[in-house]
């Protein structure tokens, strides 16, 4: 799909999405297309881990309270690095 937008966002990759969605524009998770706010790699790094923890913290209380499809989520998002592209692998024992 031809577009005159780059298709890199420079020396790094967000932390969130890796290398393929930069191709398309998803150059950092907290930004618009084409754009990123943080200023390093290690900013990134913050800004995700931040996010995964928010992201746990709401399927967990919403799991606790009763939602089946954060309980659901919760059996197969056991752990804070396991959203928004996280390195934490699933557990090869239990599958999660």
């Amino acid at each position: 799909m031809p577009h005159d937008k780059p298709t890199h966002p420079g020396d790094w990759y967000c932390d969130g999405y890796g290398a393929p969605p930069a191709v398309a524009g998803a150059w950092c998770f907290v930004a618009e297309l084409y754009t990123r706010t943080c200023a390093d790699p290690a900013e990134c790094h913050r800004q995700m881990t931040a996010a995964r923890q928010r992201a746990y913290r709401m399927t967990s209380e919403r799991a606790a309270a009763g939602d089946p499809v954060a309980v659901e989520m919760a059996k197969d998002l056991a752990r804070p690095e396991q959203f928004h592209g996280g390195d934490d692998p699933l557990d090869p024992e239990t599958g999660r």
